[in-house]
């Protein structure tokens, strides 16, 4: 009940973020405003931790218990985004990835997002880097499953597990999200810093496994 608590709470907080960085985007800061000096540039750990696959391949490909295939469009962006702290704005890069059934999907749509992040942190002002690794479904409520990593590989949302076993194949250092009820396994990802998504279940609560790119 305890995890159930903090991931809402993270989800919000991250709703509540992206909500104000999307404000100041469209408006560059005014001669008035205070801008930090330096950009943030994603460390070289965090970028460590999304495979090269996302940024040079096309295609995830997925295999369930029957031996069916799941096409899964790749959209990688790397760029910045203008972000604030207290009343002090910046440019900090960021890389976003979303894998989905659809080229381009919506609100209705089931796929998975991951997003490498930095920031300055609010106590000592020094830069920090993060990742989040989430599941978009109009079934969750606005409550988003998460793993969130920062990027001495420790985790802030979820657990890591040494070996996890997926359908007929083994994995190691997999990082696996809290369940928000314990039927509800379409809420349910898995993720390794070497093979990116390694796993996930569906809407109907059938499980995928990452079987190759393309």
């Amino acid at each position: 009940m305890k995890n159930i608590f903090y991931i809402a709470l993270a989800s919000l907080a991250l709703f509540s973020c992206n909500k104000d960085i999307k404000k100041l985007e469209p408006d560059s800061p005014t001669n008035t405003d205070p801008v930090l000096s330096e950009k943030i540039y994603l460390s070289e750990k965090i970028k460590n931790m999304i495979p090269t696959e996302y940024r040079t391949l096309r295609y995830a490909i997925f295999k369930n218990a029957s031996n069916e295939y799941k096409y899964m469009y790749i959209n990688y962006k790397q760029d910045e985004e203008v972000r604030r702290i207290g009343n002090t704005f910046y440019k900090s890069e960021y890389i976003s990835v979303t894998l989905s059934e659809t080229e381009k999907p919506d609100f209705y749509s089931y796929y998975i997002s991951v997003g490498a992040n930095g920031s300055y942190a609010e106590d000592t002002k020094l830069p920090i880097w993060w990742m989040t690794i989430q599941v978009h479904s109009f079934k969750h409520s606005g409550i988003l499953p998460m793993i969130d990593i920062d990027d001495s590989g420790k985790t802030r949302i979820g657990k890591l597990l040494e070996t996890h076993q997926l359908l007929d194949k083994a994995f190691s250092n997999v990082y696996v999200n809290y369940l928000m009820k314990p039927q509800d396994q379409f809420s349910e990802i898995f993720y390794n810093f070497k093979e990116g998504v390694i796993g996930f279940y569906d809407r109907e609560n059938h499980l995928w496994v990452l079987d190759r790119y393309e």
